[in-house]
């Protein structure tokens, strides 16, 4: 009997890896995933307290994992309370866990997972959504379930996966199933378009012996199947989500509902949704999954508002999706998260009924499709009875990591007695640390990041009456956190444990959500010179800082609205925060779609002018700059310029030679010798005397002889100074003096900067700027591809230049073949003058020895400066499956899913006496 049952074990496996690189090999095959990343699902175990081994005292931090009805409810509290919690980290391919694996602690084997007491995983992968559409879900599990996906993430904060803000619940399913017994989970998932993508977490406990979870998905057409490997991303990688589809437009939601409600009575949710731009949509999925505690009475109803139209409406028990349909843009928008009061917009609304023993209720309404701004793309309504103790709290919808703030919370007390010292249990996101509190004592503080806290009120509540607390907070990671809290609904002590699954017919339940965002980004400005004559001009500098985060911040935008009296000239000098610098009118500063990387500083630079004397305060406010992941800066830089009735002498400075001879405009590359002309005129009436200084820019070096400058103690690298004293200009006359110097490489910004400052006079047009080359530098991928083990591969990939300059030193590299593998690029690299158009081939050849997916690296690069970093990089998938077998007399090959199946039949009678052994416990 243990031969058959290895046997029937071995067939287990090698059905499943069968399967698992079949689904691999169609999806590569049809070209879905251009740039496939390593399929792959994360997840994080969880000690249980339960079915241990004879005699194992149970190590804590653990859970109650057969702890009846709570079981689950249980796993999830205790993963909410942060990475220390967790007991061990892995990831597999698919989610499709055969009980032979033993992927959880089971006693009657004495396995692994049992050594460790791992009773409970919570599994995450982003899935890609091959065709938009509805999607179910059906699980073989063994014990409980629950998943859930999110609709707010982005590639920039992939690295924070745990603490995306899971908004869409599927469903869970608590009652064990034999293996091969698939029920629905209750709830479902609309993709909006063609490979979207959505990440998904899973709960999964396991209450004793036996584990297992094989996840199929119904896909539009009722296809069922396991979710394909192929399907199932690294969420932590931010390659990940290159291939992924997305709304290009902002949708907002609002959901309305009463603040309190009668034990078996009914409440009213009106849920508006909107588009905001800038592209008119339809078919956009809004998913409210109605809780336990209410039952439908009618809806949900659909008025349309403007030229917006209704769609339909599907559900799944509880799970409710509404799917619009044509949604224009509202011209009337204000605040993004403001739902629109005229215009076009779509109001949806439901009727319930809550539970007799109801105590709150906590309702979600979510645009499920990842747009431009999830920061309105999930509302909630949570509401207390009215004839209870119960507890309210609210907080910012968004702070920087570090910030300081408060979470302020509301005990209405709706009994017929007052109540004295009310407690109030409040459970600390895991990042999250409580630094004071007022109105209340909660203990020591400050506390430990995740700390549960009981906190007292100091004083009591009449009957009928509220009373209230702040507690301040500080973040210490990013990510979108949940804050809990609850209290006693007849004012007594028993608070019970505030979290995600809060019994609500128990106790007063409450939440709120916040978004941690990257440290404030940091601002500064000069104007150099500060005080310019009348009519003259200045270089306007401002410095955009994201030096203490540890995310790169991506549609960076900046505005710097000018005084009144000071005005942009049209030179906007430099930019090396990319995208796109303007100066609307002259009269505002503005760059859209910038980039800066984490840790790293950037600068926008252009000259402006007045003729108005006098001090003129140039700020950019707080909130002046913003960027995708939320990140703006909290505090204000300013800058003054004073204006005065112009004086004598006056300096300026022109770029006169560029390798000898007139420069032209032309931009400006690696080896050019400049020469600027710097002319002293004095209008007065009497001689006058000063003094010359220059600073050698960044990316070059001073190499003029005899031109005066002094050469002590430096005058000759980068950033050193050049000063030239005692210059005497004649009454009605002027002087000119020469500085040279040699660009070295590589040219650090698309725009070169010098300066020279004089010490009498004005020195209005003494900055000179000067453009530099930049090259964008794009590697190409080749298309995936599947051979047989064994067989001889080859990889085409590329690097071109699209300009507009040629890039210096240019080379193409590949990464991430096996070892053994060769790479030959032609031509030769690195090529010294990379021309625009040019193309760098390289060849990547290799003996497929191992079975499994070969993740291809080429990146392109060149000494020039590249304005877009994001395309230097290309993915090039090659799969290695195993050879199948060929039969000794040359016969047509047995499928092995076949070959098995026939194996199968002859094992029948054995297979149902091992089946019979499969549990011997009672849950």
């Amino acid at each position: 009997m243990a031969n058959l049952a290895a046997l029937i074990n071995t067939f287990l496996f090698q059905t499943r890896t069968r399967a698992r690189f079949t689904a691999i090999y169609a999806v590569l095959l049809m070209g879905a995933v251009p740039h496939l990343v390593g399929a792959t699902v994360l997840f994080d175990n969880y000690r249980g307290r339960d079915s241990l081994p004879s005699g194992a005292t149970p190590v804590s931090p653990n859970y109650g994992n057969n702890d009846g009805s709570r079981a689950l409810s249980n796993l999830i509290n205790l993963a909410s309370g942060g990475p220390q919690n967790i007991a061990s980290s892995g990831s597999l391919d698919d989610i499709d866990w055969s009980s032979n694996e033993q992927q959880l602690c089971n006693t009657r084997v004495g396995n692994a997972p049992c050594s460790d007491q791992i009773q409970g995983r919570v599994a995450y992968t982003l899935v890609r959504f091959p065709t938009a559409g509805t999607y179910t879900f059906k699980a073989a599990h063994d014990d409980d379930l629950q998943v859930d996906f999110s609709t707010s993430f982005s590639a920039a904060s992939a690295s924070n996966y745990r603490n995306f803000d899971y908004n869409v619940p599927v469903g869970s399913l608590s009652s064990y199933t034999s293996e091969t017994s698939y029920p629905d989970i209750p709830g479902n998932f609309v993709a909006s378009q063609d490979n979207s993508c959505y990440a998904m977490r899973v709960y999964w406990n396991n209450r004793g012996g036996l584990n297992f979870l094989r996840m199929k998905w119904v896909k539009p057409g009722n296809i069922e199947e396991i979710i394909p490997a192929a399907n199932l991303l690294d969420p932590s990688r931010p390659e990940s989500y290159a291939s992924c589809a997305n709304t290009l437009t902002d949708i907002g939601v609002s959901k309305t509902g009463p603040a309190q409600f009668t034990q078996g009575g009914t409440l009213n949710y009106i849920i508006t949704v909107w588009n905001y731009g800038p592209t008119e949509v339809s078919g956009i999925p809004v998913a409210d999954l109605l809780p336990d505690n209410v039952a439908l009475i009618s809806g949900p109803t659909c008025t349309a508002s403007g030229a917006a139209q209704c769609g339909t409406s599907t559900s799944n028990g509880k799970a409710w999706v509404m799917t619009t349909g044509t949604l224009p843009v509202n011209t009337t928008a204000g605040n993004p998260s403001t739902r629109p009061s005229q215009g076009s917009y779509l109001t949806y609304q439901f009727n319930v009924r809550a539970a007799a023993n109801a105590l709150s209720i906590k309702n979600t309404a979510t645009v499920a499709t990842n747009d431009l701004n999830p920061d309105n793309n999930s509302s909630t309504v949570i509401s207390q009875s009215s004839g209870k103790v119960g507890v309210s709290k609210t907080g910012p919808a968004k702070v920087a990591m570090g910030q300081e703030f408060d979470y302020q919370f509301s005990i209405n007390n709706g009994l017929g007695v007052a109540v004295a010292n009310a407690v109030v249990a409040e459970q600390l996101p895991a990042n999250m640390k409580a630094v004071s509190v007022n109105g209340a004592s909660c203990g020591a503080l400050p506390s430990a990041a995740g700390a549960l806290l009981s906190c007292r009120l100091q004083s009591g509540i009449a009957a009928g009456g509220t009373g209230s607390f702040s507690l301040r907070v500080v973040a210490t990671s990013t990510g979108v956190v949940t804050n809990y809290a609850s209290t006693d609904p007849s004012g007594g002590s028993s608070t019970g444990t505030p979290g995600a699954s809060c019994d609500a017919s128990r106790y007063s339940c409450t939440s709120a959500k916040t978004e941690v965002v990257a440290p404030a980004v940091t601002v500064s400005k000069s104007f150099s010179p500060a005080s310019i004559g009348a009519g003259g001009s200045s270089l306007l500098t401002v410095t955009v800082s994201n030096a203490n985060s540890s995310i790169d911040l991506h549609s960076l935008n900046v505005t710097d609205v000018l005084p009144a009296d000071v005005s942009a000239t049209g030179n906007l000098i430099g930019n090396t925060c990319f995208g796109n610098l303007s100066a609307p009118g002259n009269s505002q500063l503005t760059l859209t779609g910038g980039t800066l990387a984490a840790g790293a500083t950037c600068q926008l630079r252009w000259m402006v002018t007045s003729s108005v004397v006098g001090t003129h305060v140039n700020t950019v406010p707080a909130g002046g700059v913003t960027s995708a992941e939320g990140a703006v800066n909290t505090v204000q830089a300013q800058a003054t310029l004073g204006v005065h009735a112009p004086g004598y002498p006056s300096t300026t400075k022109k770029l006169a030679l560029v390798n000898g001879v007139p420069y032209q405009g032309q931009r400006l590359r690696n080896g050019d010798e400049l020469v600027y002309d710097i002319t002293v005129t004095n209008s007065g009436g009497v001689a006058v005397t000063t003094d010359l200084t220059e600073t050698v820019p960044n990316g070059a070096i001073y190499t003029g002889a005899n031109e005066g400058w002094s050469t002590s103690p430096g005058c000759s690298s980068e950033g050193s100074t050049c000063q030239q004293a005692n210059i005497n200009v004649a009454a009605g006359g002027s002087v000119t003096k020469k500085f040279t110097m040699t660009i070295t490489p590589p040219v650090l910004t698309p725009t070169l900067i010098n300066t020279v400052t004089s010490s009498e006079g004005d020195c209005d047009d003494c900055t000179v700027s000067s453009p530099g080359v930049f090259a964008d530098m794009v590697a190409v991928g080749a298309a995936s591809q599947e051979v047989r083990k064994g067989a001889d591969v080859s990889v085409v990939t590329s690097c071109t230049n699209k300009g507009p300059d040629y890039g210096v030193n240019a080379i193409c590299t590949v990464t991430g073949a096996p070892a053994g593998a060769t790479t030959v690029c032609t031509p030769s690299a690195p090529v010294p003058q990379f021309q625009v158009g040019e193309v760098l081939t390289c060849t990547t050849t290799f003996k497929a020895e191992r079975s499994g997916p070969v993740m291809l690296v080429t990146t392109a690069y060149s000494e020039t400066s590249d304005p877009d970093a994001s395309n230097n990089k290309a993915i090039s998938a090659v799969t290695v499956i195993e050879a199948e077998p060929t039969p000794a007399d040359g016969a047509t090959p047995v499928p092995m899913d076949a070959r098995w199946a026939l194996a199968l039949i002859s094992l029948a009678i054995g297979a149902m006496a091992v089946l019979r052994l499969r549990r011997s416990r009672s849950d």
